[in-house]
């Protein structure tokens, strides 16, 4: 299906990571399309309510990695616990930085 809106000129796409995606699938997803397509996507709701401080920078970490593989990033849906989120930020603002 996916193949089939890309050859009929889709431009990008919202990839929902809590739709109980594993961190393979999302990658295998960017491999695929991300280096043609415009790509948005956040980080886990579930690492960011429920995780450690650790692993919503982590998640920064793995997403700004990903974001570097495609033409066009766009971040979304960033919710959850406020320090998680303050500790995902701050990650996330200074790999950009160091980008």
């Amino acid at each position: 299906m996916t193949d089939h809106l890309v050859e009929q000129g889709v431009g990008g796409f919202k990839v929902n990571w809590d739709a109980r995606l594993t961190k393979d699938q999302v990658e295998f997803f960017f491999r695929k399309y991300g280096g043609r397509q415009v790509m948005s996507l956040g980080p886990s709701e579930l690492v960011l309510t429920w995780g450690s401080l650790e692993e919503a920078r982590e998640e920064a970490v793995w997403l700004s990695s990903l974001a570097s593989k495609a033409p066009g990033f766009f971040l979304s849906n960033v919710e959850g616990e406020g320090s998680s989120v303050k500790a995902f930020w701050e990650t996330w603002t200074s790999k950009a930085t160091l980008s």
